[in-house]
């Protein structure tokens, strides 16, 4: 197992030397109270403010999931994660996902795979800076993280060359769900092991005229894990039905420094520091500022501008707008049965702050029940202000079945 594996194992869950299970079945609910301003979906990419919505300030949220991995031999292996998210009680709405849906073929040292997954690139535990592949996702938002992102449709093939590898993987529809995805993308990506190093090298491109390298190295010191990243993204500026206020090429470099402390422990501290500046710049980010003034004094009466702000929502979040941000968590085991933890990102550049603090109680193997307050602070042009999340607080009961 390599360096990044061992240290994020217990965080992930791990591998305990169990056989995977071939069935699991999950019902997750709960109920939330949220700020008068926010409309928060579980399965939410992006939160924007929502000018014709009568916003819900208590409701409920139902969540059916199925994981299957039926065992069919060495060389085969299929598998399927998805579920039907239900909430209410006004506006209520039944959405079907399938996170994961795939078939992969072992043969020896190559492996070769078809169909919907999620793909995890580096060791950075909440920014993929290196994915091109991945739906663009919310950075500014924690309950958007890997875990609830759906997958893409993709076909991938792997060598390994002892504890080294090779991967190339393309996908129809790079960034599935994406409004900024072209027809297709491909991404290659080779990983090392040396001595007490993980390295990851990638570059990828997409239909859109987007191009991508970068590094990722980690390593682990004692009880520390360290992991930085460092990538260069190119944008040409050509302009899109949904993009009127594009006029700059995006040009810009991320880079991601963190550590773990404490895996396989009792307390869990995280932290990362991100920065990007493969966003918009100023002269765009006025005009998009502008463009969004625009939609929320006219958004109710004009349907265009409404269907706009949609667009701009989920192309051009303001968190990847040549930003820094700096990201932490800590969790702490109290009991066996009892998980308290505390999330918080910050913008370095407005000083706007999100924060969650959760207790996870699992007084049996298959039940769990959690409570979670979510809060944001900053200004109307802030990251967390220009799109806010009020506050919520959430209490939720989840039962598995596993076989």
């Amino acid at each position: 197992m390599s360096t990044r594996a061992d240290a994020f194992a217990s965080l992930e869950g791990g591998d305990d030397g169990e056989p995977a299970a071939k069935l699991t079945l999950g019902w997750t609910t709960s109920l939330l109270t949220e700020g008068a301003q926010s409309y928060l979906r579980e399965d939410s990419v992006f939160f924007t403010p929502d000018p014709t919505r009568d916003y819900v300030t208590e409701g409920y949220l139902n969540k059916l999931s199925l994981k299957l991995t039926p065992d069919v031999g060495d060389w085969l292996r299929l598998s399927y994660d998805g579920y039907v998210l239900s909430d209410g009680p006004r506006d209520a709405e039944i959405a079907y996902r399938t996170r994961e849906m795939f078939c992969e073929v072992m043969r020896g040292p190559l492996i070769v795979s078809l169909g919907r997954r999620i793909e995890n690139l580096g060791s950075n535990f909440f920014w993929e800076p290196l994915n091109i592949l991945a739906p663009r996702k919310d950075e500014a938002d924690y309950l958007d993280s890997k875990g609830l992102r759906n997958g893409v449709d993709l076909a991938k093939v792997e060598y390994f060359f002892g504890r080294h590898s090779v991967q190339i993987a393309c996908s129809p529809v790079s960034g599935a769900g994406d409004l900024r995805s072209s027809r297709y993308g491909t991404l290659a990506k080779a990983y090392l092991s040396l001595n007490k190093f993980d390295v990851t090298a990638a570059v990828g491109f997409k239909g859109d005229g987007e191009r991508l390298w970068g590094f990722d190295l980690s390593t682990v010191i004692g009880l520390f894990e360290v992991h930085s990243v460092l990538s260069h993204s190119f944008r040409s500026a050509r302009q899109q039905p949904y993009e009127p206020w594009r006029t700059e090429r995006t040009d810009g470099w991320q880079v991601i420094v963190g550590s773990l402390y404490g895996a396989g422990t009792k307390l869990i501290l995280i932290g990362e520091y991100y920065h990007n500046h493969s966003g918009l710049g100023g002269n765009d980010w006025s005009s998009y500022a502008d463009f969004l003034g625009n939609i929320r004094d006219n958004g109710p009466r004009d349907p265009r501008l409404y269907a706009g702000l949609t667009l701009a929502g989920a192309v051009y979040k303001p968190t990847t707008m040549r930003r820094n941000y700096l990201f932490g968590h800590a969790s702490y085991e109290l009991t066996s049965a009892i998980t308290l933890s505390a999330t918080t990102i910050s913008s370095i550049d407005d000083g706007s702050i999100y924060f969650s603090p959760k207790v996870d109680w699992a007084p049996r193997s298959h039940v769990a029940a959690y409570c979670q307050a979510t809060v944001s602070f900053g200004n109307d042009l802030s990251v967390f202000g220009l799109n806010p999340t009020g506050g919520s607080l959430r209490v939720g009961v989840t039962v598995d079945y596993t076989k």
